[in-house]
């Protein structure tokens, strides 16, 4: 029992130094007191606390998991580790954290919010690898893929007006050098690729004559091309059915 009462004083002083803003000496007092017991939570979680308060991000963490390793059931570990993994960027893993938090506290207000902010700085930053990479197809004349990154960021942030600019930039350069490829296509294929057109579009009647076309102007009955435009041709007829 001495030690247990020995550590609880250590850990009072631990607190006193916190509050006063002497961080580095209150980790030295939490460390003595989890030395005298290391079965008391608390010492695990405010010396957590006080590695954050130096931004010691990686100490703090690894004491928040101690908390869970000590005690599944003390939300506050959740939380401090929760706190120290955002702080390092690593927000997958704190959210991953945040939930096995929520099965033992599934109402936890806390938890719940640093779980919100965090699915909100995991979408800004997908955006921002998004619009990187958006920026350097465009570059690289990859346009086709570049505005499909464009409307994959637009998923995430509509109306963003850094993507917004790269895709109007690019859309006219692709659509001209679109046009340019299927001129250059024999008539059979800038056919078939009408087809294609007017199935995205849901015009089925017209995929199928464009489609016929192409079967028509194929000399070669059994070439991809022609095999395509058939199957094509086939999975409209039974979309009108």
């Amino acid at each position: 029992m001495l030690f247990r009462s020995a550590a609880q004083t250590a850990k009072k002083e631990g607190n006193r130094l916190f509050t006063c803003g002497s961080h580095k000496e209150a980790i030295i007092k939490y460390t003595e007191a989890i030395d005298l017991d290391p079965t008391d939570v608390t010492f695990f979680s405010n010396r957590s606390a006080a590695y954050a308060a130096l931004e010691m991000w990686d100490e703090a963490a690894e004491d928040g998991r101690l908390c869970i390793k000590v005690n599944k059931k003390f939300i506050k570990g959740y939380f401090r580790l929760a706190i120290a993994l955002r702080a390092s960027n690593k927000y997958k893993d704190a959210i991953d954290n945040i939930k096995m938090g929520l099965a033992v506290d599934p109402g936890n207000a806390d938890l719940k919010k640093q779980a919100s902010e965090m699915e909100e700085l995991m979408r800004k930053d997908r955006v921002l690898v998004l619009i990187s990479k958006a920026r350097e197809q465009m570059q690289s004349g990859h346009l086709k893929d570049c505005l499909a990154t464009c409307d994959r960021a637009l998923a995430l942030d509509a109306g963003n007006s850094e993507i917004v600019k790269i895709k109007r930039s690019v859309e006219p350069k692709f659509e001209a050098a679109e046009k340019r490829r299927v001129m250059s296509l024999p008539k059979s294929a800038r056919d078939k690729e009408a087809g294609d057109k007017c199935y995205k579009l849901a015009d089925f009647e017209g995929a199928i004559e464009a489609y016929t076309r192409c079967i028509d102007a194929t000399a070669d009955k059994s070439s991809e091309l022609c095999i395509k435009a058939y199957s094509n041709r086939s999975a409209c007829h039974k979309q009108l059915s």
